[in-house]
């Protein structure tokens, strides 16, 4: 008994282990070009279980699920023998997570045997001279966005798709750009080729101006004066055409028919001009508009005395009242009917010494002066009046209690405005600072002053890198460098050295820009806030995603067109541009500039980063808030905003720049860079060294920390960890 119960012991234990699961090796096959396979978690997997392999293309290559096969090797150690047919087949794995290039995750599930992978990379086909059909290339100006939609991309015959193509993704991503506004050069349309395809190209469209047709203008009567020129008046101007929430003005010439007096007379208007910060997206039309209006001149005033009192027969023709000495003589007479002596042009010149010595005659009733306001011309009262300034200068205090020096506006005839219409002399220190806007109108004491002028020495404290927007129908005496005219003009933008810009409009108009960026590293990132050509001694590089370390990685753009609010990466490429170890690159224009405010969605997304730009500037409070990572001068994006409460308002990223977002969570404290197939120029901050993959595959990166294919030249590398010097 003892001996089978030991035999059968010994089956049992036999039995366990034949059923124990046994793992498979999953080999990469070292024959694969231009593109890298690696098995995510370990080299060996147990049948039935998923399996997740990652997919990188080489740059200018892709692959599809189809391009990669599985073998089962029915080979290893530890493979069971089998007779299934499912052993002995290819198959190809399921894509799990990737792009439009191939690259990302794929799965397959593990089949009771080794198993060989192999794909076969494939170069992508460059696109050059494609034909693009827009639905439309032009528009007129609505105030809303307009944007073309892609008809068909074409070459050679060939139509590109625009939906999804068979590995899931479109043969091309489309840029079309938020278009309100007119513009003097054309909106363009990039399409960037992806999947198979590679390159890029353009399609241009414009939004022209809106017709405006101008009626409601009037002429103000006047006196004769010898010539023909009218007054023009604007206050009830009809725009048929503007957009609701537009501002526009317009001036122009106004002519009598002739210089003579009379009613009613034709007024002809000529020149007409708009204006207003609305102007660049409209146009005169060039029929219907207001041609002539009527208006009045008056016959010119006598200036002698009344003449029924010159040519009185009764007073200058009556003997007795002439020669009769008592009543040339009777004092009495003489000081109570002084009326009669001042009236009577016979007896003024008689006597001139009793003009001037009889007290009586003077007009100095103190009752009559002060019963006829006409002729005090000082009433204590009206100067002193603190509600009232006067042609001398006056302090008033806003709402908020800063203090304003004003001064009436003087109309033509000397008198101050009867609109209480006044001019600021003086700002105080919080707007010419930027922390304050300046209002429209002033309130004193219960009286209301618009503010219609500000005088350009007003703002001669101004600091360099402040921009200030006047409110609308508020202009400067003289043009003044960032100060903004009310109707959205402005003679010069100088934008280096502004740091926080945050306006209540959307676009200006300005004559010319100065805007200089110093950097003392090659690389740095910049987000203009206008359409510019790249200046020279410069490349511009777009977000691609992240490379295999993990590095922002970047691409050169296509062509010399830079886009308003869009992020780039730039990078000083002519020395001529370096002094003493810093760079300077002038991004400013000489011509008329539309300054655009209003650009929305300024970013790229991909691989889990964000690449976003900022036309306004982050206050730390906000880059805590976002997350935002900030490029340093050592080559490398950190989060550096401080979470000081005192700091908040401080400025963490400037106006003007570009900046890194983890999408995915902030998983790491500093993120590097790589400029996409441009080799050994700029740190990019190697995160992780990998060395030998398990195929055998090494992995070679230059001085640089970019990693490379194979040594292209000779020099020092690093591979496996080691230096070597490739001759």
């Amino acid at each position: 008994m003892m001996r089978q119960a030991f035999r059968y012991t010994v089956t049992i234990i036999l039995m366990m282990a034949v059923l124990t699961a046994k793992g498979y090796q999953v080999n990469v096959a070292n024959s694969i070009a231009n593109g890298t396979i690696s098995v995510s978690s370990s080299s060996t997997a147990t049948a039935g279980t998923t399996v997740t392999i990652t997919v990188t293309p080489d740059n200018g290559y892709y692959i599809t699920e189809n391009d990669i096969t599985i073998t089962p090797t029915g080979t290893g150690s530890q493979a069971q023998t089998r007779t299934d047919p499912d052993i002995a087949a290819t198959f190809h794995p399921s894509a799990s997570s990737i792009n439009a290039e191939g690259k990302g995750s794929y799965t397959f599930e593990m089949p009771e045997s080794d198993v060989k992978i192999e794909a076969n990379f494939t170069a992508r086909t460059t696109i050059t001279g494609a034909t693009v059909k827009l639905s439309a290339t032009t528009f007129t100006y609505n105030g809303s966005l307009q944007q073309p939609t892609v008809t068909s991309v074409e070459k050679d015959g060939t139509t590109f798709l625009t939906e999804e193509s068979t590995n899931g993704y479109a043969d091309y991503d489309v840029d079309i750009p938020n278009s309100i506004n007119v513009k003097e050069s054309p909106y363009v349309v990039t399409f960037t080729f992806r999947g198979k395809y590679t390159g890029t190209a353009t399609a241009d469209y414009a939004i022209n101006k809106k017709d405006i047709i101008i009626s409601g203008i009037t002429a103000k009567d006047k006196d004769y004066d010898g010539t023909t020129t009218a007054t023009l008046d604007y206050s009830q101007v009809v725009y048929e055409g503007i957009v609701e929430g537009d501002v526009l003005t317009v001036t122009a010439t106004g002519n009598f028919e002739d210089a003579n007096a009379g009613e009613n007379k034709e007024v002809v208007i000529s020149g007409l001009t708009l204006g207003g910060k609305s102007v660049a997206n409209y146009q005169l039309a060039t029929s219907g508009q207001q041609t002539s209006t009527t208006a009045s001149i008056k016959p010119k005033a006598e200036e002698n005395p009344d003449p029924q009192e010159q040519t009185d027969p009764q007073e200058q023709e009556d003997p007795q009242e002439q020669t009769d000495p008592q009543e040339q003589t009777d004092p009495q007479e003489q000081t109570d009917d002084h009326q009669e002596q001042t009236d009577d042009p016979q007896e003024q010149p008689d006597d001139p010494q009793e003009q001037t010595d009889d007290p009586q005659e003077q007009p100095d009733d103190p009752q009559e002066q002060a019963d006829d306001p006409q002729e005090q011309p000082g009433d204590p009262q009206e100067q002193t009046d603190p509600q009232e300034p006067t042609s001398s200068i006056v302090d008033i205090k806003d709402e908020n209690g800063n203090t304003y020096k004003v001064k009436p506006v003087i109309d033509e005839s000397g008198t101050s405005s009867t609109n209480n219409e006044v001019i600021i002399t003086e700002l105080p220190a919080s707007v010419l600072d930027g922390e304050t806007s300046i209002p429209s109108t002033l309130n004193n004491e219960g009286k209301e002053y618009t503010i219609t002028l500000i005088e350009a020495e007003a703002f001669k404290n101004k600091p360099e890198g402040t921009i200030i927007v006047l409110p609308e129908g508020v202009m400067t005496t003289a043009p003044v460098d960032n100060v903004v005219n009310g109707d959205g003009t402005c003679s010069k933008l100088v934008l280096s050295k502004v740091l926080l810009f945050t306006p209540t409009i959307k676009k200006i108009i300005a004559a010319s820009v100065d805007f200089q960026r110093t950097v003392t590293a090659g690389l740095f990132p910049i987000c203009l806030p206008f359409d510019r050509t790249l200046p020279t001694g410069v490349k511009a590089y777009s977000y691609a995603g992240q490379d295999n370390n993990g590095n922002a990685e970047f691409e050169e753009i296509m062509g010399t067109a830079l886009k308003a609010g869009y992020p780039y990466m730039m990078k000083v490429t002519t020395a001529s541009t370096r002094t003493r170890g810093t760079s300077t690159v002038d991004f400013g224009t000489t011509s008329t500039t539309q300054i655009n405010l209003d650009v929305t969605d300024l970013k790229t997304t991909k691989d889990g980063l964000e690449f976003a730009g900022t036309i306004h500037g982050l206050t730390n409070a906000q880059g805590l808030t976002t997350g935002a990572y900030l490029l340093q001068a050592d080559g490398q994006w950190k989060m550096t905003a401080s979470d000081n409460a005192a700091d908040a308002n401080k400025i963490y990223i400037p106006a003007f720049q570009s900046y890194l977002i983890q999408t995915s969570g902030l998983t790491t404290s500093t993120i590097g860079n790589s400029i996409k197939s441009d080799e050994g120029s700029d740190p990019t901050a190697i995160q992780a060294i990998h060395t030998k993959d398990t195929d055998g595959t090494e992995r070679w990166y230059n001085l640089n920390g970019i990693q490379i294919k194979n040594p292209t030249r000779k020099g020092i590398y690093i591979i496996n960890g080691r230096k070597v010097i490739a001759k």
